[in-house]
C-alpha cells in the first residue's frame, strides 16, 4: 500500500470519529516537490482548507473560534501596557 491509500485511511478513519480532516495531494497542483519552501506548504495547507471549509454557512467554524474567544480579546484589547525597563 502507497502513502496516499494509508492516509486516505486515516482520514476516513478521522471523520467517522466527527473529526474535520483536509487532504490534499501536495505534489497535483499546489507545490512542486523539487522546490518547495516552508511558505509554499503552509500557503497550500491554507488554500485547501478554506476550499473544504463552509465559511458561509452558520456553522462556520473559524466565526465560531472567533465567538468563543471573544471576551478574550477584548480584556486583551483593553489591558494596561507599559513599555521600557523593568
Amino acid at each position: 500500500m502507497g502513502k496516499s491509500t494509508e492516509l486516505l485511511r486515516l482520514k476516513k478513519r478521522l471523520e467517522a470519529q466527527n473529526f474535520k480532516v483536509v487532504y490534499f495531494a501536495a505534489d497535483q497542483a499546489d507545490i512542486e516537490p523539487e522546490d518547495a519552501s516552508y511558505a509554499d506548504v503552509l500557503l497550500a495547507c491554507t488554500r485547501n482548507l478554506l476550499n473544504q471549509i463552509k465559511l458561509d454557512s452558520p456553522e462556520n467554524p473559524i466565526l465560531k473560534w472567533l465567538s468563543s474567544r471573544w471576551d478574550d480579546l477584548k480584556a486583551l484589547a483593553q489591558m494596561e501596557m507599559k513599555f521600557g525597563h523593568c
